[in-house]
């Protein structure tokens, strides 16, 4: 199987924002939830910028029980999610 590393920008292959999905999925365990809720709300305040927000999740997503199975399960939805014509391209 040949790995593929892609940016939407214009959401011709995905329907929503990868990065959001994950993060509202991620938020949703119990071992992280507090830290996100902290941080969202730093966010929402203003006192924590989308950069830094977005390392700090990442860091404590990296160091969470079960992170490779999260990520291969979140990688399968995507991969579910795709648009099917863009695919058929990408294959060609």
């Amino acid at each position: 199987m040949k790995q593929l590393n892609v940016i939407d920008l214009d959401g011709t292959l995905l329907p929503y924002d990868s990065l959001t999905a994950w993060v509202r999925r991620f938020r949703s365990k119990p071992d992280t939830a507090l830290l996100f809720f902290w941080w969202s709300g730093l966010r929402r305040l203003g006192l924590l910028n989308r950069s830094e927000f977005l390392r700090l999740t990442l860091k404590r997503a990296r160091s969470a029980k079960d992170y490779e199975a999260f990520t291969r399960q979140f990688a399968q939805r995507l991969l579910r999610d795709l648009d099917t014509v863009v695919q058929e391209r990408i294959r060609c």
